[in-house]
């Protein structure tokens, strides 16, 4: 009987620790799966942080991308990168949680896109880099201007080829009676056909040979980097090539120039290196003459940082090819190629105007960031392309271009004729390596 009793004191004892037992594992069971569920949740959270982040940063980079609104994108990157952190973003009132983002460039001219998710007090980032990438301006059009194009008041002008605008104002393109476009004419994404063409016909569409249509997006043509003039180059003074001594005077070195001179000839001797020339003021005039003694690929660079002048007679590279002479002008004023003169080669200029009169001419690519440029008389500019998108081009009397045009706005009178050449693309992104573009787009990265 004492041992029956004494069994069950034990078995009871047992119970009593087996029931402790449970009651400390049921404890670290509930425990363990708290931790669990709050670590599940933890995760979730932490997903959803960088999902918010990441979405983020993927809608910024695809508007920066396709820019769907066709604003000025190089001014909006720029804004972006000059305002702080975004405020706090909700992806929909569904969705918990927000992200913030920053835009930044690094050394290597890329955009970083940096987008911090947070769902509650956990937050997760992601960055995204954007690689610039330079755009060759598209040039297939005889005229692109950026606003108005007036054909003239009177008179029978002409632009044979297709034209194009970002115009969306009602009267933003003019035709007189005669004037006309032998090609097809390209309005801004949102203007309206019939209140953007005006003109003295009843129908001013008529004036149009070809079809019209609107862009599918606006076009954005900037300007080149202007190049910093070399320094390192022996310094020769003043140069006169005159006529005492007898003419011709050669120049064999590069070389670094007060002033040059030229009212006879002077030969340009070039061999497989290029001849790079700076000078303070250039003046051609009377019958004086710059040539070129080639013996191998090497070409002419002129650099000219005050004054460049070509007056009365005056030629460079006459009967020579454009390609071969690359004119850098930094002076401001205005540029007057009139009388007989005549230009074979491809200039910059910085912020200098044009004009091209009687029967003046110049054979190859201009590029400049002046706001007036004037073609006029019998001048005979037969210039692949002139890019200049900050200048009004007006063409007046029988003045006449074949090529193409790149403008802010578009005048013309008279008798003139704008004819496209499509040869211009073949040589023209060649002047363009120096920091040209016609924008700059992006394109992704490597997420991190």
């Amino acid at each position: 009987m004492k041992i029956i009793k004494a069994q069950k004191g034990m078995a009871l004892g047992t119970v009593l620790i087996l029931a402790s037992i449970l009651t400390l594992l049921g404890f670290t069971i509930w425990h363990y799966s708290s931790r669990d569920i709050l670590g599940a949740e933890r995760a979730e959270k932490k997903m959803q942080a960088y999902y918010l982040a990441k979405s983020g940063a993927d809608a910024v980079a695809q508007y920066i991308i396709t820019n769907p609104d066709n604003i000025d994108m190089s001014a909006y990157v720029e804004s972006l990168i000059d305002a702080p952190e975004s405020n706090p973003i909700k992806l929909d009132e569904d969705t918990p949680g927000h992200f913030n983002v920053k835009v930044d460039r690094d050394k290597d001219n890329s955009l970083v896109i940096t987008a911090t998710g947070t769902v509650d007090s956990i937050k997760e980032s992601v960055q995204i880099k954007l690689h610039q990438r330079q755009n060759i301006p598209e040039i297939d059009v005889a005229l692109f201007a950026n606003s108005n194009i007036n054909m003239g008041q009177s008179g029978s002008s002409k632009i044979i080829g297709d034209v194009a605008t970002n115009a969306e104002q009602p009267g933003s393109i003019y035709f007189p009676w005669s004037a006309y476009i032998k090609g097809n004419l390209f309005i801004g994404p949102n203007g309206n056909i019939d209140k953007v063409i005006t003109g003295a016909r009843p129908n001013p569409k008529d004036n149009v040979e070809g079809e019209i249509h609107k862009l599918e997006a606006i076009r954005n043509y900037e300007l080149p980097d202007f190049p910093d003039f070399p320094s390192n180059l022996t310094n020769r003074g003043a140069f006169e090539a005159g006529w005492n001594p007898s003419p011709p005077y050669h120049i064999y070195h590069d070389g670094r120039y007060s002033k040059i001179t030229v009212l006879s000839e002077l030969v340009v001797h070039i061999g497989d290196q290029d001849r790079i020339i700076v000078t303070d003021d250039l003046i051609v005039e009377g019958a004086g003459k710059i040539t070129l003694n080639k013996t191998g690929k090497g070409k002419l660079y002129l650099y000219v940082g005050n004054e460049f002048k070509i007056l009365n007679s005056g030629t460079i590279n006459n009967r020579g090819q454009a390609s071969d002479v690359i004119l850098y002008f930094k002076g401001s004023g205005t540029i007057n190629l009139g009388g007989n003169t005549k230009f074979v080669g491809c200039v910059h200029l910085e912020n200098a105007n044009l004009i091209i009169a009687n029967s003046g001419g110049i054979t190859g690519h201009i590029i400049t960031g002046g706001n007036h440029i004037e073609i006029s008389g019998a001048a005979s500019a037969h210039v692949r392309a002139i890019y200049a998108p900050n200048a009004h081009v007006k063409m007046k009397g029988s003045g006449s271009l074949t090529g193409a045009l790149i403008c802010k706005s578009f005048e013309a009178e008279g008798n003139s004729t704008l004819t496209f050449d499509n040869s211009i693309t073949d040589t023209f992104p060649d002047m363009l390596e120096e920091g040209a573009s016609g924008g700059v787009s992006y394109e992704k990265g490597l997420w991190q």
